[in-house]
């Protein structure tokens, strides 16, 4: 059996029926949602400025880089933060070759000419300036003295400073052999 009634819907707009008790209920409904609407706003607007507060005070302490590894948590921007090292993730044969091809440079020359074939400029200085902060850090400079000295980031810095407290000791093998080099510079 099918029913006649209708339903009426709730609007927003005056029916046109003269009721004030519509137009009154519709007057409270707007005011209501402007109200909650301006309470959200605020409630971001505060969470806002407390994140970005929080984000500038570990960038002004130095711990940027840790905490993008916390938030992300489990996925690593470098391969001495963690679990999974690095020769099991791209142990491959053509990496087998890439490092038997730099194990059998015999001088600087040769060096200079597979670096510049195999690598961009840019490449070359970030590897050779990671290698510069690991000494900076070794010789027990602070972070302030090595960002003066080489004008790079706290995170950079933090990234190699982890690899060599936690690292696969690849950095201090190196340092190892070439410190009566440094020395001598």
């Amino acid at each position: 059996m099918k029913s006649n009634s209708t339903v009426r819907r709730p609007s927003l707009v005056d029916s046109g029926n003269g009721s004030s008790s519509d137009s009154k209920s519709v007057g409270e409904t707007l005011r209501k949602a402007k109200r909650d609407l301006f309470f959200r706003r605020c409630l971001v607007g505060i969470f806002l400025v407390l994140v970005i507060t929080f984000v500038a005070a570990l960038f002004i302490l130095g711990y940027v880089s840790d905490f993008i590894d916390f938030i992300i948590g489990g996925i690593k921007t470098s391969n001495c933060l963690g679990r999974i090292k690095m020769n099991d993730k791209i142990r491959d044969p053509y990496i087998d070759i890439f490092y038997d091809a730099i194990l059998s440079l015999k001088d600087r020359k040769e060096c200079d000419n597979f670096f510049e074939d195999i690598c961009t400029i840019s490449e070359i200085k970030s590897m050779a300036q990671r290698l510069q902060i690991a000494v900076l850090l070794n010789e027990g400079k602070t972070y302030t003295e090595i960002i003066d000295e080489t004008k790079v980031s706290t995170a950079t810095i933090s990234r190699v400073n982890k690899c060599l407290e936690y690292g696969a000791d690849g950095y201090k093998t190196v340092l190892s052999r070439i410190s009566p080099e440094i020395e001598n510079k």
